[in-house]
C-alpha cells in the first residue's frame, strides 16, 4: 500500500510537471507565482487581473521569480473598488 502511494505520488508529480512545460499559458496566484512548484519556468510576460485588489508586494513577485519581461496590471475601479491603500 505505501509503495502504491509513492507510486501514484510521482505519477501525479510528472503530470503536473508535464502539462506546465507544455502550457503556453500558466494562471496562478501572484503568491503561487513565487512557489517550487514554479521554479525553473520563466515567464515572458505577467498579466494581473484585478490589480487594485493586490499589494504592491505581491504584484512584484512574479516579476522577480520568474523574471518577467512586460508586466500588465489590469482592473476595473467600478467592478471591484481598490481594497489596499499605500501610503
Amino acid at each position: 500500500v505505501q509503495q502504491r502511494r509513492v507510486w501514484e505520488q510521482k505519477q501525479n508529480s510528472f503530470m503536473r510537471q508535464k502539462i506546465l512545460d507544455e502550457a503556453e499559458v500558466i494562471c496562478a496566484t501572484t503568491i503561487q507565482c513565487g512557489s517550487v512548484k514554479l521554479s525553473g519556468f520563466d515567464f515572458h510576460g505577467v498579466l494581473i487581473d484585478e490589480v487594485a485588489q493586490a499589494t504592491e508586494t505581491s504584484c512584484i513577485v512574479p516579476v522577480v521569480c520568474r523574471g518577467a519581461r512586460q508586466l500588465v496590471l489590469c482592473g476595473d475601479h467600478c467592478q471591484l473598488p481598490p481594497s489596499v491603500l499605500s501610503r
